[in-house]
C-alpha cells in the first residue's frame, strides 16, 4: 500500500511537472513569434529615432499602437518623437498612457514625462515627474537638465505670481503648420513683414525662404498684401522709419536696403569691423542710425552675446564691444531698441528663465552710464518654449515663438497691453424678458469672472478690451446661452454697455445651486465616430480635431483607439463647429457640424497616392456665384496647411458649374485663395467638375504626377 500510494504520487509529480515543461515551452516559444511580428517594424522606427528622423519614425510607431495600443515601448518612443517634433501636449499624453510598473522600465521615463509637462505648461505636475527621477536610483543620463529644469519651476513660481498686463494672441491668417518667424513690425502696427520657411515643393531636402508684407483688415484677419518674389537675398531684422528702409543682413554684413519696383536696392553697408567669428546674426539701429546693438557668437564666452557699436564723427563705427552688464554665460540674441529711446528688449537663455529663450528688457541709465538688471517679461508674453524676435512700439507689437498650441514650428503672436473697462448691461429672454438671478460667466485667457444678474437682468463687472471674451450664462446647472465677443475701447470712455438677447427660450424658474460649477454643464450633443483606410477597409490610427468655426480655434482633440473608435462630448450646438479627422500618408477629412448626426460618424480616408481624387463635398459657393460660404473659408484655410505640410503635392483645382456656366471662376476662387496662404501657384491647376450643372456645392482635388 505504502509503495503503490509513493508511486502514485511519483506519477502525480511526473505529470505535473510534464504540465509545467509544456507550458514554460509553448510560453518561450509564442514569446519570441510575438516579438518577431513586432520587431522588424519596431526595429525601423528605432533606426529612424536614433537618425534624428522623428517625423518618420513616429509614423512607424503610429501603425505599431494602431493594433497595439498599450504597447509602452512604442508610446515610449512616439511620445519622444512627439517631443522633438514641438508637440509637448501629446508626449506627454502618451506618456501617463504608460502604467507605472512598465515605466520603471524605460530609461529616463520621469525626466521625459516632466519636460513634457513644462512645456506643457502643466509646472505642479513637471515638479512631481522631476522630483521623482532626480529622487529614483541608477544612472540619471539627464540629471544636470532636470536639475536646471527644477531651478526653472522656482523661477516658474515667482514669476507667475506676477503676470505680464498684457494679451498675447495668435494674428488671424497668419500661422500655418511650417514656421513663421522674424516679424518686422511697422510702426503703425497694422502691417508688417514676415519670413515664412517651408520645406521645398520637389522631393527634396531643401527649404525656401519667402517674405510676406501683411496689412490688417477690419475684420481682425491679415491678408496679403505685396507680390514679393519668395526668394530674397537678404534677411531683414528692422524697418528704419526715418530713411524708409530696412536694417538687413546678408553673407554676415549688413546693409540698409530700400524697396523698389525691381526689389529691394541697397543704400549703403553699415561697414563695422565685425570679427570674422563675430559676425551678427540679429541686429536694432537707434538714436537716428548712430547706435547698433547686434547679436553674434563670442568665441571667449563660448555663447551669443549682445554687442555694441556707435558711429565716430569722422563717420566709421567704433570696434564692437560686448555688454557685460547684460551678457550671461548662456545665450543672448534678437535685441530690439524701443522708439521710447532708452528701453532694449532682447531673448535669453540666462538670467531668471522660464524655458529656452525668454523675453526680457533693460533700460540705459545716462546718469551712470549703465543698464539695469534685465527683467523677464513674464507669463503670458514668455512661454516654457523659444519665444525671440519682439519688436514693439507704444507697448503693441509682435514676436515669434515655437511654444506648445500654436499652428507648428516658429508662429508669430501679436502683443498688446491689457486695458479693461467697466461693462454693465442686461440679459433678457428672446421675448424681451429679464433673466434674474442667473450665473454669469465671463472667461478670457484661463481667468473666469462668475456673478449674478439682479432681479431686472443687469449684471456689472470689469472686461478686458480688445480680447477675446466667452460668455455663459447658467440656469439650473445647465448652459442656457453661450457667445464670444471683443470690447473695443474708444476715446476717453470709461464704461461699456454690453446687452446680451437669448435666441432660445430659457427657463424662468431659478433652482440653481450656486455652489454648481461648470463640469455640471448637461452635454447636449456627443460625436461617436469610427475611421478607416478606405482601400484596407482597416481602422485607421487618425487625429480628431473640433474645430470653432467662428473663431477657427481647435476646442476639442483626441485620437482612435486600435479599433478606430472616437468620441467628443459637447455643451453647445454641433452647428457650432466643424470636424476634421486626419492621419499621415492619407487626405484629410472635413465636415461641418451640421450635418453630422447623432448616428456613429463614419470616416473613410483616402491614402494619399498618384493620380488618385480627393472629394472635398464641405466647401460650398453662394447660389449662382462665384463667392464662397463663410464657413467654407475654414476649411480652404485647412486645405491650406495640408499643402503646405505636403510640399511635393501638385494638385488641379475642380469646381461645380452652377447654373451659369461658373466653374471656371470658382476654381480660380479657390486657388487665388490658396496662393494668398503660400501655396505656389505652379502647384495649382483649373477645371470643371462634369455634369454639375446644377450644384453649389463640393469640390474635388486631382492629384498631378
Amino acid at each position: 500500500m505504502v509503495n503503490r500510494a509513493r508511486l502514485q504520487s511519483q506519477k502525480s509529480w511526473q505529470i505535473v511537472l510534464a504540465q509545467c515543461v509544456c507550458i514554460l515551452f509553448l510560453f518561450c516559444y509564442s514569446v519570441p513569434l510575438q516579438a518577431q511580428a513586432k520587431l522588424p517594424a519596431f526595429e525601423e522606427a528605432l533606426r529612424a529615432y536614433k537618425a534624428k528622423q522623428y517625423a518618420d519614425a513616429v509614423l512607424i510607431l503610429e501603425n505599431i499602437l494602431s493594433q497595439h495600443r498599450q504597447d509602452e515601448q512604442a508610446l515610449y518612443y512616439a511620445a519622444l518623437c512627439y517631443l522633438h517634433l514641438q508637440q509637448p501636449a501629446t508626449a506627454y499624453e502618451y506618456l501617463k498612457m504608460i502604467p507605472k510598473g512598465q515605466a520603471v522600465f524605460l530609461n529616463d521615463y520621469y525626466y521625459w514625462l516632466g519636460k513634457s509637462a513644462y512645456l506643457s505648461h502643466k509646472f505642479e505636475e513637471s515638479k512631481t515627474a522631476i522630483d521623482s527621477y532626480l529622487t529614483e536610483k541608477g544612472n540619471k543620463k539627464f540629471f544636470q537638465d532636470a536639475s536646471h529644469l527644477l531651478t526653472q519651476l522656482e523661477y516658474v513660481a515667482e514669476i507667475a505670481s506676477h503676470p505680464s498686463p498684457f494679451v498675447v494672441e495668435s494674428p488671424q491668417g497668419i500661422n500655418t503648420a511650417v514656421h513663421e518667424s522674424i516679424p518686422i513690425s511697422l510702426p503703425d502696427r497694422q502691417r508688417f513683414w514676415f519670413m515664412r520657411r517651408k520645406k521645398g515643393d520637389k522631393k527634396t531636402d531643401y527649404e525656401q525662404e519667402g517674405w510676406l508684407l501683411v496689412q490688417k483688415q477690419p475684420d481682425g484677419k491679415w491678408t496679403k498684401v505685396t507680390t514679393e518674389k519668395e526668394q530674397n537675398e537678404y534677411v531683414f531684422l528692422q524697418w528704419v522709419e526715418n530713411e524708409r528702409a530696412m536694417l538687413s543682413l546678408k553673407a554676415g554684413k549688413l546693409y540698409i536696403v530700400q524697396p523698389t519696383s525691381t526689389g529691394w536696392q541697397p543704400l549703403r553697408e553699415l561697414k563695422v569691423a565685425f570679427r570674422e567669428a563675430s559676425r551678427p546674426l540679429a541686429a536694432t539701429l537707434y538714436e537716428q542710425g548712430k547706435k547698433l546693438i547686434f547679436s553674434a557668437f563670442n568665441p571667449e564666452s563660448g555663447s551669443l552675446d549682445l554687442f555694441y557699436t556707435e558711429l565716430k564723427a569722422d563717420g566709421t563705427w567704433s570696434f564692437p564691444s560686448p555688454l557685460t552688464e547684460i551678457n550671461t554665460n548662456r545665450d543672448e540674441y534678437t535685441p530690439f531698441f524701443a522708439d521710447d529711446s532708452k528701453t532694449l528688449y532682447f531673448s535669453s537663455k540666462g538670467w531668471k528663465n522660464i524655458g529656452g529663450f525668454d523675453l526680457f528688457k533693460t533700460q540705459y541709465d545716462p546718469v551712470k552710464k549703465r543698464w539695469t538688471t534685465p527683467e523677464n517679461l513674464g507669463f503670458p508674453i514668455n512661454s516654457a518654449s523659444d519665444d525671440y524676435w519682439l519688436q514693439i512700439y507704444n507697448e503693441r507689437g509682435f514676436f515669434a515663438s515655437n511654444r506648445a498650441g500654436g499652428k507648428g514650428g516658429d508662429d508669430i503672436y501679436f502683443l498688446m497691453p491689457l486695458s479693461k473697462i467697466q461693462v454693465n448691461g442686461k440679459i433678457s429672454s428672446k421675448n424681451g424678458q429679464a433673466i434674474a438671478n442667473a450665473i454669469v460667466q465671463f472667461t478670457y485667457h484661463g481667468k473666469t469672472i462668475q456673478l449674478r444678474t439682479d432681479a431686472t437682468g443687469h449684471y456689472k463687472t470689469e472686461l478686458p478690451t480688445e480680447t477675446e471674451v466667452q460668455l455663459r450664462v447658467w440656469q439650473q446647472g445647465k448652459i442656457q446661452y453661450q457667445e464670444t465677443f471683443r470690447l473695443h475701447h474708444e476715446g476717453s470712455a470709461k464704461s461699456v454697455v454690453k446687452n446680451f438677447n437669448m435666441q432660445a427660450e430659457i427657463i424662468a424658474k431659478d433652482t440653481t445651486n450656486p455652489a454648481k460649477s461648470e463640469t455640471s454643464a448637461e452635454v447636449i450633443f456627443a460625436i461617436n465616430g469610427l475611421v478607416r483606410d478606405a482601400t484596407n477597409k482597416q481602422p485607421l490610427r487618425a487625429t480628431i480635431r473640433l474645430i470653432d468655426l467662428e473663431t477657427t480655434r481647435t476646442v476639442k482633440f483626441t485620437s482612435t483607439d486600435a479599433q478606430g473608435r472616437f468620441n467628443f462630448y459637447l455643451d453647445k450646438p454641433i452647428n457650432a463647429y466643424f470636424i476634421e479627422v486626419s492621419s499621415r500618408g492619407f487626405f484629410s477629412h472635413w465636415q461641418l457640424g451640421e450635418y453630422i448626426g447623432k448616428e456613429e460618424y463614419n470616416v473613410w480616408l483616402q491614402p494619399i497616392a498618384a493620380e488618385s481624387v480627393w472629394q472635398i463635398s464641405v466647401i460650398e459657393f453662394e447660389p449662382r456665384s462665384d463667392q464662397l460660404r463663410p464657413s467654407s473659408l475654414a476649411i480652404l484655410d485647412k486645405l491650406g496647411t495640408f499643402l503646405l505640410e505636403n510640399g511635393n503635392i501638385k494638385v488641379q483645382v475642380r469646381c461645380p458649374d452652377g447654373s451659369l456656366k461658373l466653374g471656371q471662376k470658382r476654381s480660380t476662387t479657390i486657388v487665388n485663395y490658396l496662393v494668398q496662404k503660400g501655396i505656389a501657384s505652379y502647384r495649382l491647376s483649373m477645371a470643371v467638375l462634369p455634369n454639375s450643372s446644377s450644384q453649389d456645392k463640393g469640390i474635388e482635388l486631382s492629384l498631378l504626377p
